[in-house]
């Protein structure tokens, strides 16, 4: 496996946010990166309520595993 900085897009925020967290201070940064987090959680949550096609392409995936 090719070696993959720390900051790849394949472990980026939870990783920064782990280290971010371990720092005794609370840090501006890792409390902007969590309302970012929160922020983007709310827009998929109102575009799932939103799109019936979200809903369904969710629910023949979950059918598929039951079979």
């Amino acid at each position: 496996m090719l070696w993959r900085p720390w900051w790849a897009p394949s472990n980026a925020v939870s990783r920064i946010l782990r280290k971010l967290a371990a720092y005794p201070l609370q840090n501006d940064l890792a409390a902007a990166l969590r309302e970012v987090g929160r922020i983007k959680r709310t827009l998929f949550i109102i575009e799932w309520i939103l799109d019936a096609g979200i809903q369904r392409r969710a629910q023949i995936g979950l059918n598929k595993c039951e079979v």
